[in-house]
This record gives structure tokens, sequence and C-alpha cells, in this order.
């Protein structure tokens, strides 16, 4: 999931490495989903300034990652 609180870019880039260096099938990747009653909901709207734009910023990254190493990209 991306982005997570404490999250960072170089973080989110070694564990696609990781997956990757497992010879792993397939990636899969998700923003989180925000419950209004969920612990991680307060936390992000708490810090909602610090993270803003980064959901695009690490798509973005993730894509151009994996697709990188021959990765065939899905939107579904």
């Amino acid at each position: 999931m991306s982005p997570l609180p404490g999250q960072t870019m170089d973080s989110l880039v070694r564990d696609l490495e990781l997956a990757v260096s497992l010879n792993v099938h397939s990636v899969s990747t998700y923003p989180p989903m925000l419950l209004p009653y969920a612990e991680m909901y307060r936390h992000l709207r708490d810090g909602a300034s610090k993270m803003e734009g980064m959901e695009e910023k690490m798509y973005m990254t993730i894509v151009d990652c994996i697709a990188s190493v021959g990765y065939y990209i899905s939107s579904t």
C-alpha cells in the first residue's frame, strides 16, 4: 500500500526491488482504504498536508519501477 505514514520514496522502491528479486509472478499495489473509524484514517487526516500529492508520485514510481523490469502494467 502507498502512501503510508512514514513511508518514503526510497522505502517504496526498496520494497518493489525486493518483490522483483523474489521472482514473483505479479505485484499488486493499492492506496490505503481509509474508513472514518480506523486509526489510520485519523492519523492520515491529521497529517494530510504532509502527504499531499504523494499518492500520485508513489503510483508513478511504482509503474516506472515495475515496467522497467518487464512486468505488464494493468489498471484493473
